[in-house]
């Protein structure tokens, strides 16, 4: 039997569109994003999983537009934590990033989606990349002019990538991985008091 098209209203697609976000982080941070199964993003969310389509033309988009909702979550969260007095920018990369709580696409991952989405779809991923990291910048109190987002980007992604997925990069002595991190970190905290 056929799905039937069901029409949400926009304040139902908003909070479908969240709670089905917030499914997809949850299966990622249990499985990694190849764990992200329509099926049970559907099924978790209680709806049909032609539904899924109406909100997203593939997994890849979904998983493309996740990232940039967890994006602005997490912009959310360091702006509330930078408004605390006292706030210690290399205390909130070693506590939040080091943290299983924390998401990333390691390079694997990154050119499976960019392989599986459509050009535009990568360029507009890209460009709210470039936003996300300049937004963090300027959080920073920095110029981006001067405190370059991209620079920083790939030291913070080598460090997340480090962290998360160790397997994507070569360690020639990996009982030193910790001392290692807290290098990375001490590293993109530099660039940043630097620039």
């Amino acid at each position: 039997m056929p799905e039937l098209f069901v029409a949400f209203s926009e304040q139902e697609r908003e909070r479908l569109t969240g709670l089905m976000f917030g499914i997809g982080l949850e299966l990622t941070l249990e499985k990694g994003y190849k764990g992200i199964k329509v099926d049970t993003i559907t099924q978790r969310a209680g709806i049909a999983k032609g539904s899924f389509f109406n909100f997203f033309t593939s997994k890849s988009d979904y998983i493309v537009a996740m990232l940039q909702w967890y994006g602005d979550q997490f912009l959310e969260q360091m702006h509330l934590a930078a408004q605390k007095p006292g706030w210690d920018f290399r205390k909130f990369v070693m506590e939040t990033l080091l943290g299983d709580g924390f998401c990333f696409l390691n390079p694997a991952e990154q050119l499976k989606i960019k392989n599986a989405v459509n050009e535009t779809c990568w360029a507009k991923f890209k460009e709210n990349e470039r936003a996300f990291y300049c937004q963090i910048v300027r959080l920073l109190g920095k110029d981006p002019a001067i405190c370059k987002p991209e620079v920083f980007a790939n030291l913070l992604v080598s460090l997340l990538t480090y962290i998360h997925a160790p397997e994507h990069v070569p360690s020639f002595f990996p009982d030193a991985r910790e001392d290692t991190i807290k290098c990375l970190a001490d590293a993109v905290c530099l660039y940043v008091e630097e620039h």
